[in-house]
């Protein structure tokens, strides 16, 4: 999703205090999709066969939504539409 890192990149230039997912994957991580979180390594199989064949997405992309785990779940913290949401 190269096109996604400026968005990212973005993100990371307002609020550089805060490191995406704690600095676990480097200072850039790659912008991506998250299918199946907590899955088991069978149920996270199942989730690549039958998503590999939709792949690559073709998508536009009305929003971004910022979201942060705490201990319990994930929170949703700012939507931010883009520039050219209907």
């Amino acid at each position: 999703m190269p096109a996604l890192q400026a968005v990212a990149d973005a993100f990371c230039a307002r609020w550089p205090h805060i490191a995406p997912y704690g600095g676990r994957f480097g200072e850039r991580p790659e912008p991506h999709v998250t299918l199946a979180t907590g899955a088991t390594d069978e149920e996270a199989e199942l989730v690549r066969d039958r998503v590999r064949p939709l792949l690559p997405l073709r998508v536009v992309a009305w929003r971004v939504d910022l979201v942060v785990r705490t201990d319990r779940d994930w929170r949703l913290r700012l939507t931010a539409p883009f520039a050219a949401s209907p």
